[in-house]
């Protein structure tokens, strides 16, 4: 099961601007952020319910700021900008709290425009208020600073302020009216910020953090910023904090890094405290901040380099047009990042990456198709990417074309840009190193390492040893020397039989017999005599039949006699194992080799819990259809827990092509594989996605299938001879889940396809009959409860009755049965007893 999941993107909105600006490689062409919420919303515990969560501002250079929903793919809210002004960053907007006539505000760092001097430029911000009721509120306050400003933030614990943090260094944290000045840093050195973020501490019983509450108190914000001093190749790495008691902003911590490349992107985990730089060139490096107590109470930082890697094939940096890719943070130890890949003979692609900080492994990764028809990836192109808190990417690709005008003797230069928003929502599970080892051999080949150089490394020895009673030895060194003796004789006898089991044209029964001979103690608990004539004459009498449900009964008897623990003499290893699959899952010249299907030894592995679907490339699934080898589906469902999603939707699309294609042997068949597929272990969420690949021609036998169980759940239970008809359905949970996951995923097919109206319409009968049922059984409820616990009380007091029966009903035994399990009488042998003082 993955631990990441890309769902399919789609469009947000599209636009087509012109900016009055040459200098785009210092600026944006379409910018994204997250609303900004006040206290009041940072604390809710429960995100799902907060509707801010699936908004987002959209900054579009040369036309405005817009407010999008992200769920019905809505503008909001826009406020227009005059043609030629050019913004610094994207705006941010500031949400209000949950009164309607709460004030949101609106702030834009003003880069360059029409009337704007150059000692003007960057020291200017716009400001647009209005309620959350009221329409977007065209008019705007402008407000001038003395320093240039890098960026503007908005911390969900000042939500009375905001923080400006400027080019040369220092910040200042000002009222959200920009009226007042409440707090400033002055930075002395002439250096100029390139990067910059803030974070909220968190108290320790909420969520880690990477400074402690011994250090900061918790919900304090901290402001973080990279500088560089131009011409250097060291990069600093600033974090203030703002102190309330005394309204300051002071110095926390200062750290210097050396970078051999321009770095164009950064991140912070402000969890772990690991950030991550993207280099001109491809390389992504994560550090690691580590904050102590020094001396004198002064706190102290290190930064560490944790990991490396070269991304190739990407690119990254353009001459042009500034930086072209971008990165963004997510939780859970995950950094998504969108570029576009460069391949040979081929056109560029759009690529949406998921890489885990902890491991530097590639988790997921999305081509971005069909974005836009005027968009293609082989042009160049400008992307931004940001992440919202309701579990969705929100993507800009914007197409840059450069364009010259003459006006009498004057040339203008402008940018004619077409871009577009995706929206891509995302699921992931908190990183594990299980995680990250599923994704190692893909990583590998993605970054074009070799292999026997990164992941499972083998040491020589793959057997496993036998155990030594330490009781006959006395002394250490004999007893290590007679474990090394054993590891040896097994390593040994291990390389010999997969010497014997590998040799090429070996018979299946002659593999079998060697095998079982190998793992089980004698012949004779195997059910083998070392004959080629039993051995072939079993194996005929498993593939005696052409019905594949009575062959899986057959196999399940072959299994129940391997399920007790019979005592083994040689405990097979996992290289072992694997070299035995690979031999038996063998092709020739991509198909399988039909001849050659030991099914003891399959059988054998299932029933020790050996077999896993990762031993096989392509998946344990893949193999078996294409062997089609349908009687061991059912047992592998059940034995292997390693089985993918997307590998039960082929099995799924797998039946339906059997059923159209041979109605009349199916017909009976598809149903009890349908059962088995939806009754198998999986993750609903992973499930869903994986519903995707099902294609129209599918998914009416699919939904035909689904009334008919539905309605056979429906009827009520025949009884004859007072033994109960069972019906054939998987567990009606299950069906639901199902039923709802297709509908959802496939519902503008369900629509636009008329052959499938009826049958939805049958299932929306069934389903309201069910729910009117069940608000039926909720109304007994209140009035069947009495008589349960009524009930319950009795079978209690029964219960308590019959046990005591026939049991003493001295004083004595009565206390120990009603302190029966205390600490005085019962059953620990201790009678119960008096105490009198008497005084004199």
């Amino acid at each position: 099961m993955p631990g990441f999941s890309l769902e399919e993107p789609f469009p947000l909105a599209r636009f087509h601007t012109t900016i009055g600006s040459s200098q785009l490689d210092k600026h944006f062409v379409v910018g994204l952020t997250q609303l900004e919420t006040t206290t009041s919303a940072y604390d809710k515990s429960d995100a799902g319910n907060n509707t801010d969560t699936h908004r987002i501002a959209i900054t579009v250079q040369g036309e405005g700021v817009k407010l999008y929903n992200t769920n019905d793919q809505k503008c909001l809210k826009s406020w227009t900008t005059p043609p030629g002004v050019v913004f610094a960053e994207p705006a941010k907007h500031r949400m209000g709290t949950n009164d309607a006539d709460a004030l949101e505000h609106t702030y834009a760092i003003v880069a360059t425009g029409p009337d704007m001097s150059k000692e003007e430029e960057c020291k200017t911000v716009w400001i647009w208020k209005n309620t959350s009721s009221s329409e977007a509120n065209e008019t705007k306050i402008t407000k001038s600073f003395e320093h240039r400003i890098q960026s503007i933030h908005l911390s969900p614990t000042l939500n009375l302020h905001v923080i400006l943090v400027n080019e040369n260094g220092s910040i200042n944290i000002v009222s959200k009216d920009l009226d007042r000045l409440t707090a400033t840093y002055k930075e002395s050195s002439e250096v100029h910020v390139v990067w910059s973020t803030i974070f909220v501490t968190s108290n320790a019983h909420v969520r880690p953090c990477c400074i402690p509450n011994t250090m900061l108190p918790g919900l304090s914000t901290v402001i973080m910023t990279v500088s560089n001093t131009p011409g250097s190749d060291v990069y600093t790495v600033r974090m203030f904090y703002m102190n309330e008691e005394r309204r300051s902003v002071d110095l926390l911590a200062k750290i210097d890094m050396k970078h051999n490349e321009i770095p164009i992107a950064f991140t912070f985990d402000s969890v772990d405290g690991k950030m991550t730089t993207m280099g001109a060139s491809g390389t992504w490096t994560v550090w690691r901040i580590y904050m102590k107590h020094g001396s004198a109470n002064k706190i102290s930082a290190h930064l560490t380099r944790h990991s490396s890697v070269q991304l190739q094939g990407y690119c990254f940096y353009d001459e042009t047009l500034g930086n072209v890719a971008s990165l963004t943070s997510l939780s859970d130890s995950y950094v998504a990042m969108v570029a576009p890949r460069m391949r040979k003979n081929t056109e560029p692609e759009h690529v949406v990456s998921v890489w885990d900080v902890k491991y530097g492994t590639l988790q997921a990764e999305q081509v971005i198709t069909g974005a836009d028809k005027g968009i293609s990836a082989k042009d160049k192109c400008v992307y931004k990417i940001s992440v919202l808190s309701n579990s969705q990417l929100a993507i800009t690709i914007s197409k840059v074309d450069s364009k010259t005008t003459k006006s009498g003797k004057t040339q203008k230069t402008v940018m004619d840009a077409k871009s577009v928003v995706i929206i891509c929502p995302y699921y992931c599970e908190p990183m594990s190193l299980m995680a990250a080892m599923g994704k190692m051999r893909s990583t590998v080949e993605f970054l074009g390492v070799q292999q026997d150089a990164v992941g499972l490394m083998r040491s020589g020895v793959d057997a496993v040893g036998r155990s030594v009673v330490s009781a006959r030895y006395k002394e250490d060194d004999a007893l290590f020397t007679k474990w090394v003796t054993k590891q040896e004789l097994t390593q040994t006898d291990e390389q010999r039989i997969m010497a014997k089991l590998l040799k090429k044209d070996l018979s299946v029964d002659k593999f079998t017999t060697l095998f079982m001979n190998y793992v089980q103690t004698s012949a004779k608990e195997s059910g083998y005599t070392g004959t080629d004539e039993d051995t072939s004459m079993e194996e005929e009498n498993l593939h005696d039949t052409t019905n594949p449900m009575s062959l899986t009964k057959a196999y399940r008897e072959e299994i129940a006699r391997y399920q007790p623990h019979i005592k083994s003499e040689h405990e097979i290893s996992y290289h072992f194992v694997s070299c035995v699959i690979s031999k038996i899952f063998s092709c020739q010249q991509d198909a399988p080799d039909l001849e050659f299907w030991p099914v003891k030894v399959l059988l054998f592995l299932l029933a020790k819990r050996r077999l896993h679907s990762s031993y096989i490339e392509g998946g344990l699934i893949s193999a078996l259809l294409k062997r089609d080898a349908w009687a061991l589906i059912p047992i592998v469902l059940e034995q292997v827990n390693d089985i993918p999603e997307t590998d039960l939707v082929l099995i799924i699309k797998a039946l339906v092509e059997k059923h159209q294609s041979q109605p009349t042997e199916w017909s009976s068949l598809f149903s009890s594989y349908m059962k088995t597929v939806i009754d198998s272990p999986h993750n609903d969420i992973f499930m869903q996605q994986a519903l995707k690949q099902l294609t129209p021609t599918e998914l009416p036998v699919m939904l035909e299938t689904l009334l008919s169980w539905l309605e056979k759940d429906a009827q009520p239970v025949i009884e004859e001879n007072n033994s109960t008809v069972a019906i054939e359905t998987p567990i009606h949970d299950n069906t639901l889940e199902i039923s709802s996951a297709i509908l959802d995923i496939h519902f503008p097919t369900v629509i636009l396809e008329t052959s499938m109206h009826e049958t939805v319409k049958k299932l929306s009968t069934i389903v309201q009959k069910e729910a009117e049922l069940a608000g039926k059984l909720e109304e007994l409820r209140a009035i069947l409860g009495p008589f349960t616990r009524k009930h319950q009380h009795q079978l209690a007091r029964w219960s308590q009755n019959k046990q005591h029966t026939d049991a003493p009903t001295d004083d004595l035994s009565k206390a120990r049965r009603a302190h029966k399990g205390g600490r005085f009488g019962g059953e620990q042998g201790i009678p119960v007893y008096r105490v009198e003082s008497f005084r004199f």
